[in-house]
């Protein structure tokens, strides 16, 4: 946590896409709720609506538990061809994260996070030049494991973080099915993601940073 005059603020909200080891205080409970949408198309329509809620609480010391929801829902109409798309999407997670080493403490900062989640989707798509009206559903289900390191580099100016991110999903869906495939009809694949950043302190509320990725997407689930 990073002290601005009166303010407090986890120090993992100015790593950008990247996370600190910072977890909420004994006893906190948060909540948020964001909205996007996006309208317009260029030849035609077209309407998105995406909305994400969760809350987090911290039962225990070091301890932090988020539950989430997100789901989506579009529409598109192309007037050149006729063709007109919907989509929906339903999500759901809940995270643990569990501080290992505190940076006052040990010089470095140190949390693990265990995140499984669950997804839905379903798509159908109308083209006037074919009798039959296309439909499309995938359901997938994924596990991440992520572990997060930061450090104060310079007392209260410059901060480091670096993330470990594997995460093992399992998807199957009725169209476009993937070439590897369990027995029981679900594409097995995994991703790995090596994360560090920087964050250098201009003001007591403002941060600059800059962070950089090497990604890696595999077959299977491990």
């Amino acid at each position: 946590t990073v002290t601005a005059g009166d303010l407090q603020f986890p120090l993992s909200d100015a790593f950008g896409f990247a996370s600190g080891s910072d977890v909420n205080d004994l006893g906190q409970r948060t909540a948020a709720v964001e909205y996007d949408g996006g309208f317009g198309a260029k030849f035609g329509s077209a309407q998105s609506h995406l909305g994400k809620a969760q809350v987090e609480f911290s039962p225990l010391r070091c301890l932090d538990m988020t539950a989430w929801a997100t789901g989506s829902w579009g529409r598109a109409k192309n007037d050149l061809t006729g063709v007109v798309d919907r989509a929906r999407f339903l999500g759901l997670g809940y995270e643990t994260k569990y501080k290992l080493l505190g940076r006052d403490t040990h010089g470095v900062g140190l949390t693990v996070s265990v995140e499984p989640s669950a997804a839905f989707g379903r798509l159908r798509s109308y083209d006037p030049s074919i009798p039959d009206t296309t439909r499309w559903s995938q359901r997938a289900y994924a596990g991440t494991f992520k572990l997060i390191l930061d450090k104060e580099v310079v007392r209260d100016r410059l901060y480091a973080a670096f993330n470990v991110e594997n995460a093992a999903s399992f998807t199957r869906a009725n169209l476009y099915d993937c070439v590897t495939n369990s027995g029981a009809g679900y594409c097995k694949s995994s991703a790995l993601n090596l994360r560090a950043a920087l964050s250098l302190k201009l003001a007591d509320t403002l941060f600059i940073g800059v962070d950089g990725a090497h990604q890696r997407v595999y077959d299977g689930a491990f």
